[in-house]
């Protein structure tokens, strides 16, 4: 577009309201050069070249171990070995560090650039931020994310990772029951132990049946909200329903081992099948000793295909159609000896 000048101290009327309500117009100073007459109708453009840093999606990582946060490098512009930048990072996370996985980049349209943020073991948990800066090595000039950069959420630093948990359904084909007492087996999932505390104490996994509000601690007659009404039994565990006594799952240790983590690896306190899974008291599944024992990250393997065992009666009633036994279990991991 033109002003219409070629003086640089002449004001003119521009059009902007000075008060923004349209009474006081502001004068301009604009001048056109070359003058209007030579650039009427003709379009000019002058190339550019310029760098996005661009935050990706939030991530989240435990206390003590390693969070990668994406960006995306954004280039516009003519490729040239100029526009070369130099990369580094920042987080405000205490104690922490962040590194770029290049320490440099040159021109390109779009390319992920991941910040790796080993994040202390005493680190608090919350919310926290990463953010990538690129420096053109030519002339110093710096691009980065706008306002805080990437989102990285710390969690707790003595946590399951990932938690027990019982397969579902328990059994991948139905009991038969015969009129005899019976025995069935399933295999127990993995699980593992993140221990990253600054002073740990050891820890110690337990398992108890879950009786607290409308769950219940026992296989107890239950129809499931998909095919409810089950006959004339509602949805969710049947009042008066049948049940299976107290202990009649069991866990079996034999063969299961602990990798991974510092120390001396975590020990298991089920072996032969001695711990019952659906019981009013917490059973001890397994423990780290005090101090350094059993830090780190632990991951549980090698579980048999009969590590869980399930004890029917001769007694042991058929359900209706689509009813089924079922029961809420708890696993509690607590620290100490």
């Amino acid at each position: 577009m033109t002003c219409g000048n070629t003086s640089i101290t002449t004001g003119y009327s521009d059009g902007v309201d000075f008060d923004n309500n349209g009474s006081v117009d502001e004068l301009g100073i604009c001048a056109d050069d070359p003058t209007a007459a030579v650039i009427s109708g003709a379009d000019s453009s002058q190339t550019t070249r310029d760098l996005g840093v661009v935050a990706g999606s939030a991530t989240s990582v435990h206390a003590g171990a390693t969070a990668t946060a994406p960006f995306t490098l954004k280039y516009a512009g003519t490729a040239t070995g100029a526009a070369t930048f130099a990369l580094t990072a920042t987080t405000d996370i205490p104690g922490a560090t962040a590194t770029p996985a290049q320490a440099n980049f040159t021109h390109n349209q779009n390319a992920a650039m991941n910040v790796s943020v080993p994040v202390p073991a005493n680190t608090t948990p919350g919310t926290y931020h990463a953010n990538l800066v690129a420096t053109i090595t030519a002339n110093g000039q710096s691009r980065t994310v706008p306002l805080q950069g990437a989102t990285i959420t710390v969690g707790q630093n003595f946590i399951f990772d990932p938690a027990p948990a019982l397969p579902n359904p328990l059994f991948s084909t139905p009991l038969t029951l015969n009129g005899q007492a019976q025995t069935k087996a399933a295999q127990m999932n993995n699980f593992a132990v993140n221990d990253t505390t600054a002073s740990p104490s050891g820890w110690n996994v337990t398992v108890a049946g879950d009786g607290s509000g409308a769950n219940k601690a026992v296989f107890t007659q239950y129809c499931p909200a998909a095919s409810a009404p089950c006959g004339s039994d509602p949805a969710g565990y049947v009042s008066g329903g049948r049940n299976l006594a107290a202990n009649s799952l069991n866990l079996n240790s034999t063969g299961a081992s602990w990798t991974g983590g510092t120390g001396s690896a975590p020990t298991f306190q089920c072996g032969g099948g001695s711990c019952p899974i659906d019981s009013a008291t917490p059973t001890k599944i397994a423990s780290a000793a005090n101090g350094s024992a059993g830090t780190g990250l632990w991951s549980t393997s090698g579980f048999s295909s009969s590590s869980l065992s399930l004890a029917t009666p001769s007694t042991l009633r058929v359900l209706p159609t689509n009813e089924q036994y079922r029961l809420n279990v708890v696993w509690t991991l607590i620290s100490g000896p």
